[in-house]
């Protein structure tokens, strides 16, 4: 047998996460048949397959769940080890490894990712969208540097650094009851058909909090994906909706039959952050990030 190299344990890891040479050749950054090499080379230095290949896909075997569950640890060590070895070096990893929610990043991005490049030059920036739920889960597993998300969803033991709090807005029909005044009530939602995002988005549990009152049959049963489904279905007289502010603008610039109404209740809304491993040797560079993105809000910029 042969011991395999740290390059191939990386593809390994990557197909096995992402079930699709495809899509793991793009993560590792390298061409597909480089990646196929790889593997190849370690199945046949270990003596045993790993993967099952057909026209359905790439599934782990049963040797190769168990070569995932012994190695998986250690790499994420490994990982570890050589962060703190940059961080002790003074100088960051060559690559900053960024997750952010979905109800955040198409609003956030444009004009933060110029900022964030321009902060650390020597560094490059990979941002996934993801749900919190994934995001939090790489980063404790080492998979993500740091998250940008809303604070009030399950965070895990992560550190977190708060830099802004968002308001909610009702998003309604033109001439709707409920966006006649300057604000609105949150109890008057018991009487409205309010859509949510899937399940996984804090923004639908924050919803849902919001709508306590409500049963659940009163929402009805379609669960969008995005804002912009949302919002369409608002325009085609479906129900209403809740928007954070900084999706506001965008969202209805384009629909003059819409119009977002802000709550009574200041409270209503969300905190945003930045979060990462307590063990992070990067937790000051991660707190500027912080510190960016507050300027950016206070500035404007994004809500």
């Amino acid at each position: 047998m042969q011991l395999p190299t740290t390059r191939q344990l990386q593809a390994f890891l990557a197909v096995a996460d992402a079930a699709s040479f495809r899509i793991a050749a793009e993560v590792c950054e390298i061409s597909q048949p480089a990646l196929s090499q790889l593997i190849q080379g370690l199945e046949t230095g270990l003596g045993t397959q790993l993967f099952e290949r057909d026209s359905k896909g790439v599934r782990l075997t049963h040797a190769g769940r168990k070569f995932q569950k012994a190695i998986a640890p250690g790499m994420v060590q490994l990982g570890n080890i050589v962060t703190t070895l940059h961080a002790e070096e003074g100088f960051l990893p060559p690559k900053i490894r960024v997750g952010i929610i979905p109800t955040i990043a198409p609003y956030l991005l444009p004009g933060f990712l110029p900022r964030l490049t321009a902060h650390f030059p020597e560094t490059r920036v990979v941002v996934q969208e993801g749900q919190t739920g994934d995001i939090v889960a790489r980063t404790i597993a080492g998979e993500l540097d740091f998250v940008i998300l809303a604070l009030e969803g399950e965070l895990g033991n992560l550190e977190l650094q708060k830099f802004g709090f968002e308001p909610f807005f009702l998003l309604t029909q033109r001439g709707h009851p409920l966006s006649a005044g300057k604000t609105v009530n949150q109890g008057a939602l018991s009487e409205e058909q309010v859509l949510l995002l899937e399940d996984g988005h804090c923004l639908s549990e924050t919803t849902l909090a919001l709508c306590q009152d409500i049963r659940p049959n009163e929402l009805g049963d379609f669960r969008a994906s995005a804002l912009t489904t949302l919002v369409k279905l608002v325009e085609a007289g479906h129900g209403v909706t809740i928007l954070p502010q900084m999706a506001v603008s965008s969202e209805i610039n384009s629909h003059p039959n819409l119009i977002a109404t802000r709550f009574e209740n200041p409270k209503v809304g969300r905190a945003l952050g930045v979060a990462w491993r307590r063990s992070s040797p990067f937790a000051d560079q991660w707190k500027e990030v912080a510190a960016v993105l507050s300027q950016m809000m206070q500035g404007g910029e994004f809500v």
